[in-house]
This record gives C-alpha cells, structure tokens and sequence, in this order.
C-alpha cells in the first residue's frame, strides 16, 4: 500500500512539473525530450521558418538544443508573395510553337495571367499552327515565259513544298523559258534591186510566234565586177560563217579579198548575228567594214591589228563588243547604237577622233579607250553608270571630259590617268562619292574640275602632278581627303568646308604655290609649310600652318588662332 501511494505521489508531482514548464514559469524543471525542426524558406505564398526546438514531453519551444532559450511560437517567416514580370508573347508559325503573354515570377518559376499572381497559368505554349497547303499544278513554259513543276504551296508562310504535309521543301519549282526555235516559213522575193527580199519565220514551239526579217541587201542585182550594174552595192563573197545558236557567226575572211566587207543579214536562209573572235585579226587588206542590225556581238579581237580599217558601221542591234576588238586598227570613228549596253574593244586605238556613244550605255570598260592617243573630246551620257579602271587613261590628246545626266555612280581608279592635254572635267553630273585612286594622276594640263556634291573622299594621289591646277571647289559634304591627293599640284589656294574630318599625311606634298587655306571661312591664312631642311630625302614632315604660327599636325585641322 505505501509503494503504490509512493508511485501515485511521483506520478502526481511529474504531471504538476509538466503543467508548471507549460504554463511558461520561468523555472522548468522538465526533462526535456528535444526534437529538432530545421528552417524552412519561405515561398511566394507559403510561410518559412527558421530552426527551433520542441519539447516532447512538456510542449516547450526553444531556439537551443539545451532549452536555454525559450520561445513563445514557431519563429514564422512571413511569405513575399509574387514578384511578376511581364513576358511578351511570341506568335507561332507553321513550324514552331508560340508562347503566351504572360507573367513569370523569377522567385518560384510560376507563370500567371494577371500582375498579382492570383491566376497561375498551367500552360503558356501556344502549338504550332501547321501549313496550310494547297496543291498548284505544273504550268509548262513557254517560249518566253517561265514554268512551274507541281507543288504544294502554304498560304499561311508562303512556303513551297514536294509532299502534301509539307516535310520537303521544293527545290525549285521554276522551269525556264523554251525559247523560240525559229524555222524558215516561206521568203518574199523583191521585184528589183531596190527592195529587199522578206524572209518569214514560225516558231516551231509556237506557231503563233512568227518573224519577218529584211535581207541586207536588194533582190535581183546585177552583178559586175563586184558590184550590182543598177544600185551599185557591192557583194562580199567568200566569207567563212560558223553555225552558232540562232543563225551564224562571221568566222573569218575566207576566200574574200576585197577591201570593203559587208557582213549579209542572211545566210542559208537564217540571220548572221556575231562576228567571231579574232575573225578578221591581223587583215591589213579591209578598210571598211559594214554590219546589218541582226549582229548582237563582235567578239575578241575581231578586228585585231587591222591597220587599214578606218570605218566600221554597227547595226542597231548590237549588244556587246569584245575585248581588244578594235585594238590597233585605223578607226577613226566610233557611232554606237543605243543598243550597246557594254563599251568596250578600242583599246590602242590611235586613229580615233571621237566616239558618240548611245543612250542605253551602262558600262564602260575596264581600258576601253585606253593609248587612244588621238582621241579629244569625250561626252558620256547620264545612262553610264559605271567608268572601269583606266577607261581613258593614257589618252595623249584628250582635252575635254563632260558627264550628263545623274546615273553614273561609279568611276574607278586610274580613269583619267596621265592625260596630259586635259584641260576641262566636269563631272558634275554624276553621283559618285569618291574621287579614286590616281583618277586625274599626271594630267599635267588639267585646269578645271567640277565634282558633284555627292563626293565625300577625294583618295590617295587623284589629283597628284596636276600642275596645272591652281583651284578647286571641294564638295560640301567632303569629309576625307587621302595621303598625297593634291601632292605636286599647282594649287594656290583652297577653301576646305566644316564638314572636313581629316587631312591624310603629304596630301599636299609637294605643293611649292600653294599659300592659303581657308577653314570653313575663318579670316586666318593658313601656309602649307615643311619642317626639315629636304623634302625629297625624307626627313620633312608635312603640316599646316596659320600665319600666326599656330600649327596643325599632320592629319588634323585647326581653325586660325586655335
């Protein structure tokens, strides 16, 4: 009876302890059972806590191991809530998927439609739309019009495809033009030398393609002698023709021997469109040379080292000239079709005189009129749009440049080079910005020059040896003026816009007469001076100088007094 009475007394005292430890007195003397919670981060919008201790046995919170130090509640870390940014949505195409407009908070990875965060978003990828494809038949070509193979076409990306759900894109679906395969329909005879015999053409592709070409010359001449008794055209006989696509070329002189040769419009029954490279090369014998207007092309050196050709006449037709087609010859003149798009070939020709070329003119080449000696006045219409390197340069009597017009955009280096009789260039009617590399070098006579105001880089040695040159009225837009661009010009002054970056080293090098140079119309004279005793020995160096002894370094410029 006394040990039970004891067990019930200790069993009472246990739960007073655990009562006294719970109702928070300061002195518990509870054998503590300790379990330990570690902290917790708190979420967008779920609480966190740090770590903490629990008592078992008497419900304690501690935020020691020992109990030491006691804590009325769960130390509670409050949740941030959402911090949403704004994505913007990107469509889909055919092939990719898009993404939704959304929010996206960086904190918890969540996406929402609102800027609360209040309404997450399950899915933000919005699927690829699929091509929407249509079959197109295959168009057959024509003679000059373009066919299609069959394919599937997306009207949604414009795609086009080789199976119906669009896996293979088409590699190409155009087909070219046939073009027309002309045959010999019928030939009109003329009733005297005075008419011309008319030849009839069918398209073999196409019977509604037809053609009606002239014969070069007159029906039912009377020949003597070479010549026809009542019109007095002469025949070329003997020629050598090659079959080449769309009718024949002129290959060579063959048997012919005569002085004047007239390339025929027809031969067996079809058109005489080229004359062949080097065809007539080396002949000393023609002088004179007549074309009809079925011929497209004059090849390579055609007319090479003919010394005695002095009159060429070109049929409105032609296309193109060879290189070197006229090289050495005796031309003295050169009439160009409208139809010439390419000039070109009259590389040392020292008989010309003049050269007028046509309206469609794009392109001079490159040396087309270069060691024309004799050549004078050059007028280039606003149709060219390119002057290749050295396209007159070395030419020793060309006093006059003129280009009309705003289309030529470009003129490449060396154009003008070493004509020491120019005197004039205007070239005001262009819209090239740079004035190339070494354009006007050693025109010595060189004594006007207009630029259009689309220039803004005058480049290295363009106007070097220009003795003659005391002036020049820079473009307003004029921004760089390369190494040596006026070196040994005979400059005396020069006005130099604000617009001016730079000045490149020597690019006055050499100017003994040059005295001034006004800055964006500042008052101060500025003197192209040397430091050094020798220019030529290379000790010098080249800068410029206001009179009031302030002095620029080589490549900047200063206004006076700065």
């Amino acid at each position: 009876i006394v040990v039970l009475f004891a067990q019930g007394v200790n069993a009472l005292f246990i739960a007073a302890a655990a009562c006294i430890c719970a109702a928070g007195m300061s002195a518990c003397t509870c054998p503590h059972n300790m379990v330990f919670h570690r902290a917790e981060d708190a979420a967008c919008t779920q609480d966190g806590n740090y770590e903490y201790w629990e008592c078992t046995k008497c419900g304690g919170l501690f935020a020691d191991a020992e109990g030491a130090e006691e804590l009325q509640e769960i130390p509670y870390i409050d949740a941030p809530g959402h911090d949403p940014v704004f994505v913007g949505g990107v469509e889909p195409d055919c092939l990719r998927v898009g993404i939704a407009g959304h929010y996206h908070c960086p904190r918890c990875g969540g996406n929402y439609a609102d800027v609360f965060g209040e309404d997450e978003l399950s899915d933000i990828v919005i699927p690829a739309l699929g091509h929407q494809l249509t079959f197109v038949d295959a168009v057959a070509p024509a003679c000059e019009e373009e066919g299609s193979a069959a394919h599937y076409h997306c009207s949604r990306c414009g795609g086009d495809y080789a199976d119906e759900y669009g896996a293979s894109p088409a590699a190409e679906i155009s087909v070219p033009p046939l073009g027309h395969e002309w045959q010999l329909q019928d030939r009109e005879y003329a009733d005297d030398c005075l008419h011309r015999d008319i030849y009839r053409y069918v398209c073999a592709n196409d019977s509604s393609h037809v053609m009606a070409l002239e014969s070069s010359m007159a029906g039912d001449h009377s020949y003597f002698q070479g010549a026809c008794s009542y019109c007095g055209i002469p025949r070329t006989e003997g020629l050598e023709y090659t079959a080449v696509s769309g009718g024949y070329s002129v290959t060579g002189a063959g048997s012919c021997i005569d002085e004047r040769i007239y390339i025929p419009y027809i031969h067996n029954g079809l058109p005489v469109v080229s004359v062949g490279d080097e065809a007539f090369k080396d002949n000393t014998v023609i002088c004179e040379v007549a074309m009809p207007d079925s011929v497209r092309s004059i090849g390579y050196s055609a007319f090479d080292g003919c010394t005695s050709l002095k009159e060429v006449r070109f049929g409105e037709g032609l296309i193109s000239i060879g290189d070197l087609a006229f090289c050495d010859s005796a031309i003295e003149w050169a009439d160009l079709p409208d139809s010439l798009a390419e000039v070109n070939g009259f590389f040392r020709c020292e008989k010309l005189k003049g050269v007028s070329f046509g309206d469609g003119g794009k392109y001079i080449a490159d040396s087309a009129f270069q060691y024309c000696s004799s050549l004078k006045d050059v007028y280039i219409p606003g149709s060219v749009y390119e002057i290749d390197n050295f396209a007159f340069a070395d030419c020793a009597s060309l006093a006059k440049v003129k280009l009309y017009g705003y289309d030529t955009a470009v003129i490449q280096p060396f154009a003008f080079m070493n004509c020491p009789a120019l005197v004039e260039a205007d070239l005001g009617g262009g819209r090239f910005d740079c004035v190339s590399n070494s354009m006007f070098d050693g025109c010595t006579s060189l004594e006007s020059v207009i630029l259009p105001d689309t220039v803004n880089y005058i480049d290295y040695a363009a106007f070097k040896g220009c003795s003659s040159l005391k002036s020049i009225r820079l473009p307003v837009g004029l921004t760089s003026i390369n190494s040596r661009a006026f070196a040994l010009s005979g400059l005396e002054s020069i006005d130099i816009a604000p617009s001016l970056k730079t000045i490149d080293f020597r690019a006055f090098e050499g100017c003994s007469r040059l005295t001034q140079i006004n800055y964006g119309g500042t008052t101060g004279q500025w003197l192209a001076v040397e430091k050094g005793q020798d220019w030529d020995q290379g000790t010098g160096e080249y800068v410029v100088q206001c009179t009031d002894g302030t002095v620029s370094k080589s490549g900047e410029i200063m206004p006076a007094g700065a």
